[in-house]
């Protein structure tokens, strides 16, 4: 991510998601899958999981296997369904 405020918009919306989607798993592709986990993924999972509102069922955080491609693949896999 390009700079804190950004960073700070993909927190409270991952936790926004989490409150209301109650996901077991919350994975992260395309570009923002490349951040460090030093930069992202811990500080990522400390505020989920602060301010989730289900203590007992927190999500798991993980990057996607795919990486950057995830969104290609998946656009890819979309057009051979129609």
């Amino acid at each position: 991510l390009c700079d804190r405020r950004q960073r700070q918009m993909c927190i409270r919306d991952s936790i926004n998601l989490v409150n209301v989607l109650f996901p077991e798993i919350v994975c992260l592709g395309g570009g923002i899958s490349n951040a460090d986990d030093d930069l992202l993924l811990n500080p990522l999972r400390e505020l989920v999981h602060r301010g989730s509102f289900d203590k007992d069922h927190l999500p798991r955080i993980e990057r996607a296997s795919l990486g950057n491609d995830a969104g290609v693949v998946g656009a890819a896999m979309l057009c051979n369904m129609f």
